[in-house]
This record gives C-alpha cells, sequence and structure tokens, in this order.
C-alpha cells in the first residue's frame, strides 16, 4: 500500500518554548533542583490553574492563581529527577504549556 503526503495525520507540536504561541508566560530556571518561577507577562491571572504533571499524565501538583499573581513560585523538592509539564489552563482551555526538568 502507497501513502503519500495527504495520507499523513497531523502531528501534535513540539512541546517547548518555540511552539508557544502564548508569550505572556515565561518558566525558570529551567532546570531546577527545588522550585521555579512563573512569570504571568500582560497576562489576566484571574481563574488560572496551573498544573504540574509528569509525561504520562499523572498529576503532581495543581495551584489557582489570584488576580495579582504575576510572579509564583513553585516548589519542586518534592517532585522525583525527571521530566514535567507546566500548563496554565483558563476556563477549561490550556492556553500555554512548558516542558521542564527536575534535577537532583
Amino acid at each position: 500500500m502507497d501513502f503519500d503526503d495527504r495520507d499523513l495525520c497531523d502531528l501534535p507540536p513540539k512541546l517547548d518554548s518555540q511552539s508557544n504561541k502564548n508569550e505572556s508566560f515565561y518558566l525558570y530556571p529551567n532546570s531546577s533542583n527545588d522550585q521555579f518561577i512563573l512569570l504571568c507577562n500582560n497576562a489576566d491571572t484571574e481563574n488560572i490553574i496551573v498544573k504540574i504533571t509528569d509525561l504520562t499524565g499523572h498529576e503532581m501538583t495543581q495551584r489557582m492563581l489570584g488576580e495579582s499573581d504575576f510572579i509564583s513560585l513553585f516548589s519542586t523538592e518534592t517532585l522525583p529527577a525527571g521530566l514535567y509539564l507546566c500548563s496554565v489552563i483558563q476556563e477549561d482551555k490550556v492556553i500555554w504549556i512548558q516542558k521542564f526538568v527536575k534535577v537532583q
């Protein structure tokens, strides 16, 4: 059976800073061993949920941001070393996602 480009599925975008069209958020440092900062630059932080998940989708933690939470500190001390996703959710939609590395 022959395939051409029309037979290919659309692949999801890579999960990196280049794929985030919403530049209102910035996570640093990446990688970290005990904490990272989520900077909300020019973003409406009302009703925003930040979720940390492992690559299997298991939720490690979540936090609701308040109206004035433009700089939020997240502890990673209890996370095992590995690769994680930080997702920003507003009105049940993921509006930003960034992978980050937790080191020992």
